[in-house]
């Protein structure tokens, strides 16, 4: 709410699922809850994320995908563990 008074009404849950991923992201960097290692991490999952949604000549091996999994899984205990109130 500090940086962005207008969301006053929006609880966290509303402002995760009705934000735009890099939107989230750098709400996360104002408020200083990632630093720069961890938002260009989630930038690029998302960009890899946004390769598989639309793939014209992506075509993850099995181990490429794996890989994915397990990234976006760490990182995304890594966002749940945030003391965000």
């Amino acid at each position: 709410r500090s940086v962005r008074p207008k969301w006053d009404e929006l609880s966290i849950p509303d402002v995760a699922m009705r934000t735009a991923g890099r939107t989230l992201i750098d709400l996360l960097v104002e408020l200083k809850l990632i630093g720069g290692d961890q938002e260009f991490r989630l930038a690029e999952l998302m960009q890899r994320r946004n390769d598989c949604a639309h793939p014209t000549a992506f075509n993850p091996s099995y181990e490429e995908t794996r890989n994915y999994l397990d990234e976006i899984s760490e990182a995304a205990l890594e966002l749940a563990r945030l003391p965000i109130h």
